[in-house]
């Protein structure tokens, strides 16, 4: 026992250290056992690939990849964008307290005895209250004297009523109407489409920055265009909603009186010999303006006559036959 036990005290670290060995080999087999196993499994899902085999073919599987990632996530974006489209404009957004917007419009019937005076007063209303004349159609008569005429007119929309009230003062008023539309919900839901619709053509127009595949690039322009075509609309909708709340338009007719309405109430004279006097000098300065009238009208033609007769009369003197003088008989 003595002779034994130096023996086994000095190979018990080679034992201890063999043992260590043993352990760590067999923890490296099991490790590249289980890489085997992964790698077998692998190859049972997409079929095993040589070692030797060209990287093109592992690229395409990975476009196809990126193809479908690109049209889910173009579809998840183009559905957020059509639903926030849908939504309703909430009370709680800030563009819910903006000020009213109102279109307004007005009518206004005139008539006068001189429509360009009452024209001219009009311009005047429109320079003192900021206007601007859009549209202006007039009618004359023989004599070159305004008979209608019709004035189509934008003032500002805070300058509506005032305008309204002075023109109702112009002339004789026939007619006077005022209509208001209140578009303040259409203005801000239409706000609200414009964003929605900047922020669905930035998330398409990431998507196609990113984009590999002509297939996919082709798919993301056309829906591009389609939503760029409809934030045009939409801006074209805003810029008409703005136009018409910021200016309001009246329509001003304007009409001569009758000739009767004025001419009707004429003083009554009495019967007498100054009447008939009167009467009988009216009427005689009528006819001798009545034959001063013709004889300027027919003037021209007398001249012209006159010239052509005297060559006529000159040249049949001188053609026609003469006779002569028989000599008188003898007695």
């Amino acid at each position: 026992m003595d002779t034994r036990s130096p023996r086994l005290r000095r190979r018990l670290p080679v034992i201890v250290a063999a043992v260590g060995v043993l352990a760590l080999a067999g923890c490296s087999s099991s490790g590249s056992l289980t890489g085997a196993d992964a790698g077998a499994s692998g190859g049972g899902d997409g079929g095993a690939m040589p070692a030797g085999a060209p990287e093109p073919a592992q690229k395409g599987g990975v476009d196809s990849l990126s193809s479908r990632a690109y049209a889910g996530e173009l579809s998840a974006g183009a559905d957020s964008a059509d639903s926030a489209l849908t939504q309703p404009a909430k009370a709680s957004r800030p563009d819910a307290l903006m000020e009213p917007a109102i279109i307004s419009t007005g009518v206004v019937s005139l008539r006068s005895r001189d429509v360009g005076a009452i024209a001219f007063d009009v311009q005047k209303i429109l320079a003192e209250h900021q206007g601007t004349t859009d549209d202006e159609r007039t009618q004359t008569d023989s004599k070159g004297t305004i008979v209608r005429s019709k004035l189509v007119i934008r003032v500002p929309s805070t300058e509506f009523a005032d305008t309204m009230d002075a023109l109702e003062k112009v002339g004789t008023l026939e007619s006077s109407s005022r209509q208001s539309e209140d578009v303040t919900t259409q203005v801000i839901d239409n706000a609200v489409r414009i964003r929605a619709q900047e922020e669905s053509l930035r998330r398409i127009e990431a998507l196609l920055a990113r984009a590999s595949n002509i297939r996919t690039i082709i798919s993301i322009e056309a829906q591009l265009s389609q939503r760029q075509a409809d934030l045009d609309s939409l801006k074209s909708t805003q810029a008409y909603l703005q136009d018409q709340t910021s200016m309001s338009t009246i329509t001003v007719l304007m009409e001569r009186t009758p000739e009767a309405v004025h001419t009707q109430k004429k003083q009554t004279r009495k019967a007498g010999f100054l009447t008939g006097l009167d009467d009988g000098w009216e009427a005689l300065t009528d006819v001798a303006a009545g034959l001063a009238l013709l004889l300027g009208r027919l003037l021209p033609f007398l001249v012209v006559l006159a010239l052509l007769a005297y060559p006529a009369l000159l040249l049949w003197r001188r053609l026609r036959p003469r006779t002569v003088p028989q000599p008188a008989p003898a007695e």
